[in-house]
């Protein structure tokens, strides 16, 4: 709750208060400030995350002695396409508009998705700029391109996925 809306709520009451002397009264008097929220809290574990971490290591290990791929896909930060604000500056000769709100449904603007496929063995990475819906089938469809333009060449003589 922000000062303005503790400050109305006193005025609601009878009362009139600064923001100035509201902000002292929480921090100087009750000792209370703003934070920010820490994301520390655990959900718990399987009794089984060491085994399974484990295997993982294990397959790792014997596919990276045959020489087969280990990769790891993983998906970043959605961006809006058009005109939305967006942090860090620009050089240009001009100014830079953008909408006034960055609300999707300003305009008939998609969303970029960005997929990394990271392979482990080649230490080697390649990204994946795709529009529409984060799906299943945009992880598979990144797999894909993946094996398609480096994958196939680096680890000939392996099965088609």
């Amino acid at each position: 709750m922000g000062l303005r809306t503790i400050a109305d709520r006193i005025a609601s009451s009878g009362f009139n208060a600064s923001l100035g002397v509201i902000g002292q009264i929480l921090s100087g008097t009750l000792g209370l400030g703003r934070r920010k929220i820490s994301k520390d809290i655990p959900l718990g574990s399987s009794e089984f995350r060491e085994e399974q971490f484990d295997r993982i290591a294990a397959l790792r290990r014997e596919y990276e002695s045959h020489g087969w791929p280990v990769i790891s896909v993983d998906t970043k930060k959605k961006e809006l396409i058009g005109y939305f604000a967006r942090s860090g500056r620009a050089w240009t000769d001009g100014t830079l508009h953008a909408f006034d709100h960055d609300f999707g449904s300003c305009s008939n603007s998609a969303k970029a998705i960005p997929y990394g496929v990271y392979d482990t063995v080649a230490n080697d990475g390649f990204v994946y700029l795709a529009t529409g819906s984060d799906t299943g089938e945009l992880a598979a469809d990144a797999l894909r391109r993946w094996w398609h333009r480096l994958g196939r060449s680096r680890y000939e003589g392996l099965a088609v996925f």
